[in-house]
């Protein structure tokens, strides 16, 4: 609610700068939310850390229908995306294996992009706004 009514603030301002500075803001925003929704759609449709990984947690011969050792699959903000942690199939070592990288290297910095033009977007307009009230004065 705050990034929408710094931005009609904005841009109800008239400054180039300031509606430059909006557009700053919606844009990594928008592309930080479709990748997150992208990677979350996609996992959603797998069947978990058994399709994603088959060479370490898959089924393996000679039943097709036991897996010899149980997988955890949770939620995780660094690398964000998912994390599956078990026991290889082949092996029985522990082996944890990150989904997310690619979608951390892009998730990450458009939200750091999105909070700096945020950040020059409030200035900017505290400063138009000081202006404008010592003209007054």
């Amino acid at each position: 609610m705050f990034v929408v009514v710094v931005s009609i603030s904005a841009v109800r301002s008239g400054d180039g700068l300031c509606r430059a500075a909006v557009a700053l803001v919606w844009l990594p925003l928008g592309v930080a939310f479709l990748t997150s929704w992208v990677f979350s759609h996609r996992w959603a449709n797998q069947s978990g850390c058994r399709e994603a990984f088959p060479e370490h947690f898959g089924y393996r011969p000679p039943d097709y229908e036991v897996v010899p050792f149980p997988v955890k699959d949770r939620q995780t903000w660094w690398p964000l995306g998912r994390e599956c942690v078990g026991r290889d199939s082949d092996t029985g070592t522990v082996i944890v294996e990150h989904t997310g990288w690619g979608t951390t290297m892009i998730v990450y910095p458009a939200l750091t992009c999105a909070v700096v033009a945020l950040a020059v977007v409030v200035v900017r307009t505290a400063l138009l706004g000081l202006r404008e009230c010592r003209a007054r004065s």
